[in-house]
């Protein structure tokens, strides 16, 4: 392989993890929120079928809410990190 290819080649791969890093992001706010709507309606049936735990249920529903949020954003910068370190070791290959 020329060295031209080779480059080019190294360019192939790299844009595919940069592929696979948008995917995974996509991926990852869907989930937050389907979680954040799933929530909601929790919250909504709830405080239609009973006002005195509403505050109860929102505040809980609050806290699992950011709970949630926080251990995605570790996993989204863990993942990100390896892929970077992963697209640069294929690209010094």
């Amino acid at each position: 392989m020329t060295a031209p290819e080779s480059l080019k080649f190294g360019r192939l791969k790299f844009a595919v993890v940069i592929v696979v890093v948008l995917v995974v992001v996509v991926v990852v706010v869907v989930v937050v929120v389907v979680v954040v709507v799933v929530v909601v309606v929790v919250v909504v049936v709830v405080a239609a079928a009973a006002p005195a735990v509403v505050v109860l249920v929102v505040v809980t529903s609050v806290e699992v809410v950011v709970v949630i949020e926080e251990i995605v954003v570790v996993l989204v910068v863990a993942v990100s990190v390896d892929i970077v370190i992963v697209a640069l070791e294929i690209v010094a290959v």
